[in-house]
């Protein structure tokens, strides 16, 4: 003897578009000039060097921009000519 299956009646579920919500940062760390890469190679910026408590500044040229996002929150790390590496601080 045979035995009969039922067959699963396969209702399709209504589609619903996925909202995908874009990433926002928050505008008063855009404010600050060191979170947007707006520096090139040459240009003469303010650095902070590890570690990063002590506060030591040092002012030099660009010679390598080691952060390849445009937007960082704690400031791109770049490389000065005298081979130097630390975050750009605003100014």
């Amino acid at each position: 003897m045979k035995k009969s299956y039922k067959k699963k009646s396969l209702k399709k579920k209504p589609y619903k578009k996925k909202s995908y919500k874009k990433k926002s940062y928050k505008k008063k760390s855009l404010k600050k000039k060191s979170h947007i890469l707006l520096y090139k190679i040459g240009d003469v910026v303010t650095i902070i060097v590890k570690p990063y408590k002590n506060g030591k500044n040092i002012k030099g040229v660009i010679k390598r921009i080691l952060t390849k996002r445009k937007y960082h929150s704690r400031g791109h790390k770049v490389e000065l000519v005298s081979g130097i590496i630390g975050r750009i601080i605003p100014v």
